[in-house]
């Protein structure tokens, strides 16, 4: 991904864009967007896969995919000898007290016109979670409609909480 031109994706050993997964040392692939979420007093890590179109081949389900193969990356990464280190380089409060117990990484699927259909599978009020070791992945989606003419979005759904 792209902004102003320059690369905004965060390396990691996976590549994970061809919807299977496997580890490709210093040619994996790149977090789009990571990001901190709050949820009240909390904050977590969000993992955004972002998609400019809905194509038939590169559905909901394997965008998910994507963000969840990272999100386990960074879960791992959190759980690693410097553990730490990074979470208080991804500005995450209390990195001693949060490493302490379970995380919580979001793995998000960002892409244009999802169909009802496929956003009514998640549960708004219990999001759906992937056990990772003692942590967990919860799945989200942002649907938006992408205006190139006037170069905004618009007509944007989520199932994060608000």
């Amino acid at each position: 991904m792209r902004l102003q031109r320059c690369f905004l994706e965060i390396p990691t050993p996976f590549a994970a864009s061809n919807h299977n997964p496997t580890y490709a040392a210093h040619r994996g692939g790149g977090i789009d967007i990571l990001a901190r979420v709050k949820y009240g007093p909390e904050t977590r890590l969000g993992v955004v896969e972002v998609k400019d179109e809905y194509k038939t081949n590169e559905n909901i389900f394997q965008v998910l995919n994507q963000a969840v193969t990272y999100a386990c990356f960074i879960c791992k990464l959190l759980r690693s000898e410097s553990g730490a280190k990074w979470a208080k380089l991804f500005k995450l409060t209390n990195p001693e007290e949060l490493l302490s117990k379970p995380l919580i990484v979001d793995a998000i699927a960002a892409m244009p016109n999802i169909s009802p259909e496929d956003s009514a599978l998640f549960n708004l009020e219990k999001p759906a979670r992937i056990k990772v070791g003692e942590d967990l992945i919860e799945l989200h989606f942002i649907s938006f409609e992408d205006n190139k003419t006037e170069n905004k979005l618009g007509n944007i759904k989520t199932s994060l909480r608000k």
